[in-house]
């Protein structure tokens, strides 16, 4: 099966910052990344599946960054309940679609007058093991 990234759209952002320090976005933020994978219960969307991000960065009553990124892909033939479990989509897909999450949290501190976040890279095989318990 082969995937294909389709789009992806900023659903949800809440951003609040109670600072003109440039540099309250490099030091003392708490993370936290979700991420999980859905899928088209519709008979006639059977090879389209979605990968949700939750985002949450804070540092207490100086910086909040919550966001929802919905990333959507299309696949060469339907989806079936055995593939839903596939590594290709519950790992390979989330590690195609987090450069442009990564690229838009830099993009909007930078463009917002803060020195840029750049979210680490994450260990998306872990993710999918937690995800799963």
């Amino acid at each position: 099966m082969n995937i294909r990234l389709k789009h992806i759209q900023f659903t949800e952002i809440q951003y609040k910052v109670s600072t003109f320090d440039p540099n309250i976005t490099t030091d003392g933020l708490s993370s936290s990344l979700d991420m999980n994978v859905y899928f088209s219960p519709e008979e006639e969307h059977l090879n389209y599946f979605d990968v949700r991000f939750n985002l949450n960065m804070k540092k207490e009553g100086q910086f909040a960054l919550s966001l929802r990124a919905d990333a959507h892909f299309t696949t060469d033939k339907n989806i079936s309940k055995n593939d839903q479990s596939s590594p290709l989509l519950k790992i390979n897909a989330p590690a195609i679609a987090f450069p442009y999450l990564r690229a838009f949290v830099s993009n909007l501190t930078m463009n917002s007058g803060y020195n840029p976040i750049i979210l680490p890279t994450f260990n998306f095989v872990q993710m999918a093991k937690e995800n799963q318990e």
